[in-house]
């Protein structure tokens, strides 16, 4: 009996194990003003459909979320990261009063500690999936 107990909690401190070898994490967030680009989005107008852009810059990954429908009173937002495998999840949350109008924004976060290589990239919005791609960093 006792050693069902042991191989049971072994399996499950298993389970909970992260083997993604991956230390990333956001080091910074920018976002631009209501209806303002950051130069080099490469978004020709508000009229476009949002987008991800994700590029390697010096070291880092750079996620810029183009073209964002977000509430004009938007106070902070908030970048999650985790890594499983070759699956980045990037979760983008803004914190905000209720909404009295929409602006298009662009955000833009900075993630360390990313190697290399190919990446299926999942872009969530408050925890709901809203877009996945492929990237080769």
């Amino acid at each position: 009996m006792a050693l069902s107990v042991v191989a049971l909690a072994m399996t499950f401190y298993g389970c909970n194990k992260d083997d993604s070898g991956s230390n990333a994490k956001v080091v910074k967030i920018t976002r631009t003003s209501c209806g303002e680009h950051f130069s080099g989005s490469k978004a020709k107008s508000l009229d476009e459909d949002e987008r991800y852009d994700v590029r390697w810059d010096n070291g880092q990954v750079e996620v810029t979320h183009v073209n964002w429908a977000a509430p004009c009173d938007l106070h902070d937002v908030t970048v999650d990261v985790k890594v499983e495998g070759n699956v980045v999840t990037v979760n983008e949350c803004g914190d905000g009063g209720l909404a009295n109008c929409i602006c298009k924004i662009d955000n833009r976060c900075h993630i360390m500690n990313l190697p290399k290589g190919t990446y299926t990239f999942v872009f969530m919005l408050c925890g709901y999936e809203k877009h996945r791609q492929q990237c080769t960093l």
